[in-house]
């Protein structure tokens, strides 16, 4: 597991170059849509599904906003998680793009 700012120099794509959160899909709608799933989910879905018990901070993707942009305020396709969660599901799915 990689530290905050550290990623698998293999694996780690190159981000959306210079683009602004809400140019990548994170908007004001996002943010409150976010907002309203972690208040609705405040447990990290992923831990969960492990056995632990840990409050979510975070939303994830279930199919990136890039592969799928119609499904960026879709809530089936978000889930609350905690930032380490959050952290291993994004190095996971880049991971397995290549």
């Amino acid at each position: 597991m990689y530290k905050r700012g550290e990623h698998c120099t293999k694996c780690r794509p190159a981000r959306a170059e210079n683009k602004t959160t809400a140019e990548r899909g994170y908007d004001w709608q996002w943010r409150k849509l976010s907002e309203r799933i972690r208040k609705d989910r405040p447990l990290c879905e992923h831990c969960l599904a492990k056995g632990k018990v840990w409050p979510a901070t975070e939303c994830h993707h279930k199919i990136k906003i890039a592969d799928a942009p119609h499904l960026r305020l879709d809530i089936d396709n978000i889930m609350s998680v905690c930032s380490e969660c959050h952290r291993e599901l994004e190095e996971r799915d880049e991971c397995q793009e290549q």
